[in-house]
């Protein structure tokens, strides 16, 4: 039988999802949407300001005509980026900042280091950072760069999480966390204080060619929490191919069917993007979709309702409980 796929109502969304929360059955991803309010870009602005970024590293050339060939990269680039935005994404850092590092005197990645961190650090955590990191769940998974996570915890007196802090690099702690049923946050694209240029992950590409080659046993940390977990992800937009590859491949191998007993994957998305979701989903996951209103204040409204009925379910023992509120 073929993957199915579903549109939840919030209140059904709520029981399954917080059945999934006490029976310690559920895990968390959270993308770029979750980091929005602390003043942080979704992965299109951050696009967008990473082929400006190379462009004033290209103005800083001497020499006119070795501007000119990336020039003409970065102007294909801003004209393509909303159609194809992983694969400008790509070119951007292999043809513009790899090629410059390799032909140039100029140190793109301690720069490229120096503007994550710019870009990155020195926000505020919101209240879906908090919300998350104060309930009970066995992993955050982020692709965020940010620390937004790891600050809420401490805000919250919660020693456990930061300490508890991985990425791409930390396998064997990962799986350490696992064993103990320590709770962890797992930056699955690293963070942006000790990120190197060959190591951004933009396309499925750079999935296949670092996670896939270089961290392979990460790539086996992840297939196992989806294996053993159903998932939730928040924030999510359709420009993270490879961990799309990952959850397509997990379920390719075991089959994913209607059996009760298997791990579901469940995706907030805006009512606008539903068909979009749905189309790309349909044939490839065991997905369930959870869709939320276009209108942005509604919209947080109910990530805060849902959250925070999760965190109610099972909120972090031993740190500090408080009533959040959205504002």
């Amino acid at each position: 039988m073929p993957p199915t796929i579903e549109k939840l109502s919030i209140k059904r969304a709520k029981h399954e999802l917080g059945e999934l929360v006490g029976q310690d059955k559920l895990i968390v991803f959270a993308g770029s949407g979750m980091s929005v309010d602390s003043g942080l870009p979704n992965w299109d602005d951050f696009l967008s300001q990473f082929i400006e970024y190379a462009s004033d590293l290209v103005h800083q050339l001497d020499n006119p005509a070795e501007r000119g060939p990336y020039l003409q990269i970065l102007k294909s680039a801003r004209e393509s980026r909303e159609a194809y935005p992983t694969e400008v994404a790509e070119v951007v850092k292999r043809d513009v900042l790899e090629d410059m590092e390799e032909r140039t005197s100029q140190n793109i990645s301690g720069d490229l280091q120096r503007w994550f961190l710019a870009t990155f650090g020195g926000k505020t955590p919101n209240i879906y950072h908090k919300l998350l990191t104060a309930t009970d769940y066995p992993c955050i998974l982020t692709s965020n760069y940010d620390d937004l996570f790891g600050r809420a915890a401490r805000d919250l007196g919660d020693m456990h999480l930061p300490l508890h802090t991985y990425t791409f690099r930390d396998a064997s702690k990962i799986v350490a966390s696992l064993y103990s049923s320590k709770r962890c946050l797992v930056h699955i694209h690293g963070q942006a204080h000790d990120l190197q240029l060959d190591e951004i992950v933009f396309t499925a590409k750079d999935y296949t060619q670092m996670i896939a080659g270089k961290y392979q046993g990460f790539r086996f940390c992840l297939e196992s929490l989806f294996v053993r977990y159903s998932t939730l992800f928040l924030g999510y937009g359709l420009s993270d191919p490879h961990l799309e590859d990952l959850v397509k491949e997990v379920s390719f191998f075991l089959g994913f069917s209607n059996l009760t007993d298997l791990p579901w994957n469940y995706l907030v998305v805006q009512e606008k993007r539903a068909g979009e979701v749905y189309q790309l989903y349909k044939n490839k996951l065991r997905t369930k979709l959870i869709v939320f209103s276009d209108d942005t204040i509604t919209m947080k409204r109910q990530y805060c309702d849902l959250l925070t009925y999760l965190h109610n379910v099972k909120p972090v023992a031993n740190i500090s409980q408080r009533k959040f509120e959205f504002g």
